[in-house]
């Protein structure tokens, strides 16, 4: 006997912002993306930021919900907000 489709839908997944901005040439961008890792956020400030740093170092606040962008110096070169 055939097994009846769920008609329920899953949970939809919540979208968020991330604004990003660097200070050098005060660059702005903003990104939406279902979930919030250093993987996302290096690739969004290698493709868009035009850093010449590839080895950044990701700080998140989560009470805030900001964080800061730092390069191999450890020198904050921006930061970011997300917005849930």
């Amino acid at each position: 006997m055939p097994r009846e489709k769920s008609k329920t839908k899953p949970p939809k997944r919540k979208s968020m912002r991330i604004e990003f901005n660097l200070f050098e040439d005060n660059t702005q961008w903003e990104v939406t993306t279902h979930q919030i890792n250093s993987d996302i956020l290096l690739r969004s400030v290698l493709t868009q930021g035009h850093v010449s740093d590839i080895n950044l170092r990701f700080a998140y606040d989560e009470r805030s919900s900001k964080g800061t962008i730092s390069n191999t110096d450890n020198q904050v070169i921006g930061g970011f907000a997300v917005h849930f």
